[in-house]
């Protein structure tokens, strides 16, 4: 009995050496196809839109710095000034722009403002990272704004949406 338990056991144990040899192939695998395909994939050129501490912004950074967003920051602009979003695109040298709502008489201007700023950059897409204002969307830029929203829609969604 002892000995049927002790070729049972070597023979599993000799299987399960075989799949973790090649779950460990497999992975170096992917991990080096992975690493060959990422250079491949654009760059994409980021503007993003804040309106406070910009911690969607810092996720961004983080994520490019470890190689894991294949992005480049153009410029982040902020409907308010002195907000910590914007000493943070400060302290890793990303361009800033402060474009205050309430210097503009309507919806219109502001995002007429918003869009001269980002047409100065090389734009794939646009973040609206905890942007509390509305930004129009124009033309040239349909389908390329992503709104990332901090607060749980429908419950949060602003002022008369």
């Amino acid at each position: 009995m002892f000995f049927v338990f002790i070729f049972i056991t070597l023979k599993y144990h000799k299987l399960f050496c075989i799949i973790k040899t090649s779950i460990i192939a497999y992975k170096k695998f992917f991990v080096n196809i992975f690493h060959i395909i990422l250079p491949m994939i654009k760059k994409i050129h980021l503007g993003v839109l804040i309106s406070g501490s910009g911690g969607t912004l810092q996720n961004f950074i983080d994520q490019i710095e470890t190689g894991k967003l294949p992005a480049s920051l153009e410029i982040v602009i902020s409907s308010k000034p002195n907000v910590i979003g914007l000493e943070r695109a400060k302290k890793h040298n990303i361009p800033t722009s402060v474009i205050p709502r309430s210097d503009y008489k309507d919806v219109a201007a502001f995002s007429r403002a918003i869009t001269t700023e980002l047409d100065k950059y090389p734009i794939d897409l646009i973040t609206l990272a905890g942007f509390i204002h509305l930004y129009k969307i124009p033309e040239k830029y349909k389908e390329r704004v992503m709104n990332i929203h901090p607060g749980l829609i429908p419950a949060f969604c602003g002022h008369q949406y």
